[in-house]
């Protein structure tokens, strides 16, 4: 018998399998237009029904970093929630749930966030999809930061 699904959603609702990697690159550059929008989000809260937290609704520019990862990995719940974890909150830590933009230290941890993306994607258009994907996976490492 085949497992069920990990999360609560359609891992690819987006159908981001049938995607180009042109079209892949379109979606990216147009979710990393969100930063700076601190307006709440409808992609928001745990993606996995074994998260027993309550995750904050968050803002659009997290979200929209989330769905660049998702585009990345193809996968909608390539995390736990649609939270950036603080860096340095331990496992056990309650506020560390807490979406970025909850905190006080929010426009300097999306600052490096975005920054992150986007370094990813000007590599990502010079030695394309593939390598990129396979050799860096997750940008939000690269600032330091990872979701929750």
């Amino acid at each position: 018998m085949a497992d069920a699904p990990r999360g609560i959603v359609d891992n690819d609702p987006w159908n981001v399998a049938a995607m180009t990697d042109r079209d892949k690159e379109a979606v990216i550059a147009c979710l990393l237009s969100a930063e700076g929008n601190t307006r709440l989000s409808n992609v928001s809260g745990a993606t996995d029904p074994r998260v027993s937290q309550i995750v904050e609704q968050t803002t659009v520019e997290v979200s929209a970093l989330y769905m660049v990862s998702y585009v990345i990995t193809g996968n909608f719940d390539h995390a736990n929630a649609v939270a950036i974890r603080d860096p340095a909150a331990s496992d056990d830590d309650e506020d560390a749930v807490r979406a970025v933009d909850l905190r006080a230290k929010h426009k300097a941890v999306m600052r490096r966030a975005y920054a992150a993306y986007r370094s990813w994607y000007a590599d990502l258009r010079k030695t394309g999809w593939r390598m990129m994907v396979a050799l860096r996976p997750d940008p939000l490492v690269e600032a330091g930061l990872r979701w929750y």
